[in-house]
Parts: structure tokens; sequence; C-alpha cells
């Protein structure tokens, strides 16, 4: 889990706002590896290889991920 977290004010881009860009909270914090990562999108790596979602809650790799109908 992401240590020192905070919230920081983004604008990203949208379609459907007519000057192209919208505010957006995001999350920042330190990663136990010592990097700070600033959480944009869901499913964010780290440089480490840690993958942490919109929360900053550390999430299992895409590689060890089990989805829904996988026949293996």
């Amino acid at each position: 889990m992401l240590s020192n977290k905070h919230t920081i004010l983004l604008t990203v881009p949208t379609d459907t706002d007519p000057l192209g860009i919208k505010p957006k909270k995001r999350t920042v914090g330190t990663c136990p590896c010592g990097r700070e990562v600033t959480i944009q999108f869901d499913d964010t790596e780290c440089e480490c290889g840690r993958y942490y979602n919109l929360f900053g809650q550390e999430l299992v790799p895409p590689s060890q991920r089990e989805y829904e109908g996988d026949d293996e």
C-alpha cells in the first residue's frame, strides 16, 4: 500500500467537456520502493513493478490475475 498518500487535482482529457479537459482528483503516495507514484488511472504501475488502484491499494500483477472466462 502507498504511504504518505494525499490528493491532488489534475486536468484530464475528455470528449464530453466543451473545453476538452476536466479536473479530477488523483492520489499521490510513496511506494515501498521509495518512488512517488501518481495514480492517474486504475491499475497504475510503479517503476518497481507494483500495481495500485485509484485508492493507492496494492494490486496483484496482471500476470497473476484470474479473469472470468479463462479456461486455464
